[in-house]
């Protein structure tokens, strides 16, 4: 097939019509047109018609009527506001691709981190969090159309010194995403039994940053790591971030930011599984776990198949201390903070942007058109002996 024809097909594929209703009822005269031409034309009256016998051409007369509603068509598309979609490709930056998964188990919502200093700093930002809500909720009505939620209550009989689970992992989760360059690439999502996604992969920190304030605060079910398996057909964190990465992820240097309180284990058969899928040539994966829990989980054997999973994945290079140290306390601020600093030195990767649908006008093309179209139909009409 000639490259003009294809040319001219992917033209016709990527043009829309803004204001179509207007084309169409000038489309539609164009039927009037060819009768009011048909009647301009002379008659001559005779009672014997039969003696004037010629043969016809209504071959001739149809290839006019065909230009002269073609070129009335096009002025008519052009008066529609025709558009032609392109899609361009806005830019290329170096990035890190981040995958926060947030554990919403039910026992998340244990009181139980014991952190006087930390404490103090969760229960001030919680209800900042609260206020910004609120602030651009009157501002913005329309956008936050649903009601803030009530501020976290501490049980009674429960020290100022405790911090509730989730509660910690969701301030974890903002101070890491702060942490960051607006270049990294970023996603979200919760789990318990089954995986909720919050926001798929992208550039944008800051949308990520408010969705993390309307992230429901019902507790779930229970955890699951290492879905799916015989056990649990349930797609588990683990995979589900691994599945998101494969298909959305672009940097070379990807990591899975697993904020939990390790309550749930992680069978060996999946556990090979999973390193396997993680260490293939030509990627690079990494786990940080952030322990939402007491400090007695960083080493109790409830979270040893978890500590055991991050170790494998991450290599044991000694010029590397970004990777030296990936289980954190969460209750532990400075400890936090100087792991974040230290992800700093993860390797960044071009990343080319994703591509941006563009419009552009092509009236112009459609009157061009029409005025080709016309010019053939009054050459017609000359060589074809036709009146007009």
């Amino acid at each position: 097939m000639p490259q003009w024809i294809t040319d001219l097909w992917e033209f016709a594929s990527s043009v829309h019509f803004t204001d179509w209703k207007v084309g169409c009822a000038l489309a539609v005269v164009a039927l009037l047109l060819v009768w009011l031409w048909k009647g301009l034309q002379h008659a001559v009256a005779h009672t014997a018609v039969h003696k004037h016998k010629a043969r016809s051409f209504a071959l001739f007369g149809l290839i006019c009527s065909l230009l002269l509603v073609g070129s009335w068509s096009m002025f008519a598309m052009a008066q529609a506001d025709p558009k032609s979609t392109e899609i361009v490709s806005t830019e290329s930056y170096m990035a890190r691709e981040f995958i926060l998964m947030e554990d919403r188990s039910g026992s998340m919502f244990s009181w139980d981190i014991e952190a006087p200093e930390l404490a103090p700093l969760v229960d001030r930002w919680e209800k900042e969090q609260l206020e910004a809500y609120e602030a651009e909720r009157r501002q913005y009505p329309l956008l936050y159309p649903n009601p803030p939620r009530e501020l976290v209550k501490r049980p009674e009989r429960t020290s100022a010194a405790m911090i509730q689970r989730f509660q910690a992992a969701l301030y974890v989760a903002e101070k890491f995403l702060k942490s960051r360059p607006d270049d990294d690439r970023f996603a979200m999502f919760t789990f318990d039994d089954s995986c909720y996604m919050v926001e798929p992969l992208g550039r944008d920190r800051k949308l990520l940053l408010e969705a993390l304030r309307e992230i429901s605060r019902k507790s779930g079910g229970g955890t699951n790591f290492d879905g799916p398996h015989p056990g649990s057909p349930q797609v588990g964190a683990v995979q589900k971030s691994i599945d998101h990465l494969n298909r959305y992820g672009k940097a070379k240097v990807r990591c899975m930011i697993l904020i939990s309180d390790g309550d749930a284990g992680i069978s060996p058969e999946r556990h090979q599984q999973l390193v396997e899928q993680m260490k293939k040539p030509g990627q690079e994966i990494h786990i940080y776990a952030l322990v939402a829990g007491p400090k007695a989980n960083m080493t109790n054997s409830v979270t040893e198949s978890l500590r055991r999973l991050v170790k494998e994945v991450n290599p044991n290079d000694p010029n590397r201390p970004e990777l030296a140290k990936t289980v954190i306390w969460a209750g532990d601020g400075k400890a936090m903070e100087e792991a974040f600093e230290l992800i700093n030195r993860l390797e960044t990767s071009s990343v080319e942007s994703n591509p941006v649908p563009k419009d552009r006008d092509v009236r112009h093309e459609f009157i061009l058109a029409g005025c080709v179209l016309l010019a053939l139909f009054m050459g017609a009409c000359s060589v074809f002996r036709e009146e007009f």
